[in-house]
């Protein structure tokens, strides 16, 4: 006879949903930042490998100017088309010798390329505007990368200075 007074349980049937909502957003920050900071990444370790492989060709052959115009002997365009990005989000381009004594730039001296490009240049499409939105997304990750690399020269004549 008390059995039918007594209050009927509650099912749970919507908590297993609630908790989804509330875990879902900071599991999408994580995804999402775990997605854009390997981008970034990739950005950082394809310019310095570009860094390191101009350094060769000035050790070899070297680059008339850092001018940004569309010639192969220009080092703003060569570390732009191999990066597969314009002229113009390649910044701050120099290349400059050590040089051991007065004779100018001799088989041995030290010649260095510095630049720097965007962190997010090898974000596309959706992922583009990521690391503004993310919470501390532009503390982690600088906006631009500097990117340098130090060679030795190898043939007489092979350096111009420029930037």
């Amino acid at each position: 006879m008390l059995a039918r007074f007594r209050p009927k349980p509650r099912g749970d049937d919507g908590a297993s949903a609630v908790e989804f909502a509330l875990v879902l957003p900071i599991l999408l920050i994580i995804v999402l930042g775990t997605i854009v900071f390997g981008l970034a990444i990739f950005t950082l370790i394809t310019a310095q490998h570009t860094a390191r492989e101009a350094a060769r060709q000035v050790a070899v052959g070297g680059f008339t100017s850092c001018s940004g115009t569309s010639s192969s002997s220009d080092l703003s365009w060569y570390i732009a088309n191999d990066l597969g990005l314009s002229s113009a989000a390649v910044t701050n381009v120099k290349l400059r010798t050590i040089d051991q004594d007065a004779n100018g730039a001799d088989p041995g001296d030290k010649a260095q390329i510095s630049f720097s490009v965007p962190s997010d240049s090898g974000m596309n499409g959706a992922f583009k505007g990521v690391l503004n939105i993310l919470p501390g997304g532009t503390y982690i990750l600088p906006p631009t990368f500097s990117i340098t690399a130090d060679t030795r020269v190898e043939q007489v004549g092979g350096v111009t200075s420029c930037g």
